[in-house]
């Protein structure tokens, strides 16, 4: 099997073939390989367009921020592209066009890291078109509690708020001058959560009656750790260097993650020691960028 950057742009280069051992010739593209697990969403893309960036494979890196590009509905979001249902706090069902906030910001700072480096005006011009649609569609859906901003995790959807999903969209606005003060505020509303979610008193949906919900995950933490590092905040270096201190997780894809962040650091010694502790197999769709990105780190010396 020969697995194919193939995104309906442009022939792929050396970085997206890579042998994967079968012997039968068939050409798998990226979207197949996602989609052969449930939950192939957004992020699968930001996580490859990173990677490529990271590689210096400027081709690669603009096919893949194109087609995040053209994935981007109107609004600014992007949607997970599958339908989820409903819980019993969302108020309304989950439908593929609709989006977690921490993954918009994502996808958008990945954008904005490919606008940087990328050697085609054009891409870069229309990737920080993207990502400032989507800072305007965060800056919309913020959540004010008791005066404070917050994101929601899904904000079609309900109004479950959450730390990760606060200051991401902190560390995506904070690269706009016009948004720096909404930026500094969700930043400090995300650390005064201290990992706690806020969510509606049982059997309700709105924050008319609220409560403090369960905590996020390790996964979640490092993702914190990150948009904090982002922002320049050292509360943001000490989660991430206490995170590449841990022998035991809670959530399998925090090492991965973690892998990701610290080569995208320049710490490639620490990346590279995540990516063989960590031995990640995929779960879900998204998870096959983090699995390409801990098979590069474990290819390079």
């Amino acid at each position: 099997m020969t697995v194919c950057l193939l995104v309906g742009l442009a022939a792929p280069d050396a970085r997206s073939i890579a042998a994967a051992g079968t012997g039968n010739g068939e050409v798998v593209t990226l979207e197949q390989r996602c989609q052969r697990l449930t939950w192939c969403t957004p992020s699968f893309w930001a996580w490859e367009l990173r990677l490529a960036t990271h590689q210096n494979e400027p081709t690669s890196a603009r096919n893949l921020a194109t087609k995040l590009v053209r994935l981007q509905q109107a609004d600014g979001k992007w949607g997970l592209g599958t339908d989820w249902g409903r819980t019993s706090y969302d108020f309304k069902h989950r439908t593929s066009q609709d989006a977690e906030s921490w993954e918009v910001a994502e996808v958008a700072l990945a954008l904005l890291a490919h606008a940087e480096t990328t050697p085609f005006p054009r891409a870069a011009e229309k990737a920080r078109a993207s990502a400032l649609l989507a800072a305007k569609y965060l800056k919309r859906h913020v959540v004010r509690l008791n005066g404070r901003p917050y994101l929601g995790h899904m904000p079609e959807c309900n109004y479950r708020l959450q730390p990760h999903s606060t200051i991401a969209a902190a560390a995506l606005l904070a690269t706009y001058p016009r948004f720096q003060q909404l930026a500094d505020q969700l930043r400090s509303s995300g650390k005064r959560m201290k990992s706690l979610r806020i969510v509606p008193a049982e059997g309700q949906r709105s924050l008319k009656n609220w409560r403090w919900g369960p905590p996020i995950n390790d996964y979640e933490r490092v993702q914190v750790g990150w948009y904090l590092d982002m922002m320049g905040d050292p509360a943001g270096q000490r989660t991430l260097r206490r995170y590449e201190r841990a022998v035991t997780w809670d959530f399998y894809r925090g090492p991965a993650y973690l892998a990701m962040v610290a080569a995208l650091a320049g710490r490639p010694r620490v990346a590279q020691r995540l990516a063989r502790a960590d031995n990640f197999s995929p779960l879900r769709g998204y998870d096959v960028a983090l699995a390409d990105w801990s098979d590069y780190l474990l290819a390079t010396r």
